[in-house]
């Protein structure tokens, strides 16, 4: 611009264009670098898949005809393995390339049966407990769903991703680990407390039966368990994992803790189902059991499943959106017995938003991984059969074989046409930019030609007026020419 002063809002407008064009030329830059990224990420798959073919060529002949550890079979099988994991473990410009836990993974039984979170009965002494189960599920979110079955006494059922809490029925976890599977606290030898029949109490971290035959109420001169009573027998069990740090809660109550109707172990238990991971709001339902629908805290308008859009019960929370944890814990807290079964997990593998500008734009990298077949093998007729089924799929598992050509490198390819779209958008939108930033420029440089041309004929028409010989043509021809840039115009071409 020859001069900003005539035209202040112009030159604050292209100021804004120039900006915005720089800002679009790294948007552009970004996406390029995105595509990089796929399309090295594709050309990998590619390299598996085709590696996926041979070892399912290998395991296929080992099926009919064993070869043992030192057969070249073997060793190629072995060869293309440590293949997988150079691929599994690239990276380009120090970002890894495929995710390190994302594979074809199908749901998975998580088995609780003789766990601590097997827990059907009641310890003798154990006033309250927390029971749990951890398990590295390999994926950073997924669908999990289980049984519960508590009585009517209520219990509460949490679920944690590493130590964050997102999920529970009552009162959230006030320990700081929540993968510790047992923390118990205990009826204390104190003055008041009853202890119930063939139930326990703690003296000197010694554990006590009442075998008295009825409920007994400790009074203030039984100072210790007398066991020549014949009420007491010694159990010789010392109190393990306490509640040291105040993990429990306080107390369990009705109105703030799940619960189903009869007992916990008469076989009517209700379903949670969370869906959770990285970014996304986690999200719930249950599944109440028969007799359960008709209990007072099952109908109504403000049953156990809405408490939480109610404002009761349910506490939920979100995983942040670079959460990568893979440590899922399941949890039920209790005073009497709290039945977990049926637990299952299934991955889902959540695309990596991948900021591309300032603006809070991002494009979305697949989330993608693959089996390296580290505890495989085909060096006897079943190990050839798992490696093959693992390979082609068996039943409902889809094999990896078709995950990668049907599932990943589709997915890819449609980023990457997603990619190109918005760069040729983008680089549209640019040139649009450019141009119209020319106009406003030209139009810019016009506009002072145009007055700069008006001055000069006002001090030339004077001289005109006063002299009377100055001819209109001479006045006007280097005007003309000065604003069009074209050939001198008689001065009929102007009237």
């Amino acid at each position: 611009m020859i001069n900003s002063s005539d035209d202040a809002a112009a030159i604050s407008q292209a100021g804004k264009m120039k900006s915005d064009m720089l800002s679009k030329s790294s948007y552009i830059q970004n996406l390029k670098s995105a595509r990089s990224y796929l399309k090295f990420q594709e050309a990998g798959y590619q390299k598996v898949f085709s590696i996926y073919q041979r070892m399912e060529e290998l395991s296929s002949e080992s099926l009919l005809q064993p070869k043992g550890p030192s057969n070249p079979f073997n060793k190629e099988f072995e060869e293309l393995r440590k293949e997988l994991e150079n691929i599994k473990n690239s990276k380009m410009n120090g970002i890894s390339m495929f995710d390190p836990v994302a594979t074809c993974g199908e749901i998975s039984d998580i088995n609780v049966k003789d766990s601590a979170l097997d827990y059907t009965q009641q310890d003798l002494a154990v006033a309250q407990t927390i029971r749990g189960k951890s398990q590295d599920v390999g994926a950073y979110g997924g669908t999990l769903s289980f049984n519960v079955n508590s009585g009517n006494a209520g219990e509460i059922y949490r679920v944690f991703m590493g130590d964050k809490e997102i999920f529970s029925t009552g009162p959230s976890f006030n320990g700081n680990d929540p993968k510790k599977d047992i923390i118990n606290s205990y009826t204390e030898w104190s003055a008041g407390n009853q202890i119930k029949r063939n139930k326990g109490v703690v003296f000197n971290d010694q554990i006590y039966q009442n075998i008295s035959g009825g409920n007994f109420t400790i009074n203030g001169l039984s100072i210790t368990p007398d066991l020549d009573s014949g009420n007491w027998l010694d159990t010789t069990v010392k109190t393990s994992n306490p509640d040291t740090n105040g993990s429990l809660q306080s107390k369990i109550v009705n109105s703030d803790s799940w619960q189903t109707s009869g007992s916990a172990g008469d076989g009517d238990p209700d379903t949670i189902k969370l869906t959770f991971g990285p970014g996304v709001e986690t999200i719930y339902e249950f599944s109440i059991g028969n007799s359960n629908l008709a209990e007072s805290f099952n109908i109504g308008t403000t049953p156990q499943s809405k408490l939480h859009s109610e404002g009761g019960k349910i506490r939920k929370a979100d995983l942040g959106i670079n959460s990568s944890e893979t440590q899922l814990s399941l949890h039920v807290e209790t005073k009497s017995i709290g039945v977990i079964s049926d637990v299952k997990f299934e991955p889902i593998f959540f695309d990596k938003q991948l900021d591309i500008d300032t603006s809070g734009n991002q494009i979305a990298l697949k989330a993608v991984g693959f089996e390296t077949f580290e505890n495989f093998s085909i060096d006897s007729s079943s190990s050839a059969k798992k490696t093959s089924q693992k390979l082609l799929g068996m039943g409902e598992m889809m094999g990896e074989i078709e995950c990668i050509g049907a599932n990943w490198l589709p997915k890819i390819a449609s980023a990457i046409n997603r990619i190109d779209s918005e760069i040729l958008a983008a680089e549209s939108n640019s040139l649009g930019s450019e141009i119209a930033l020319g106009r406003i420029v030209g139009s810019d440089m016009a506009l002072e030609s145009t007055n700069h041309a008006k001055q000069m004929l006002k001090m030339d028409m004077a001289a005109f007026v006063m002299s009377n010989t100055t001819r209109i043509n001479d006045v006007l021809a280097p005007l003309t020419t000065q604003h069009h840039r074209s050939k001198v115009m008689n001065g009929s071409a102007l009237l």
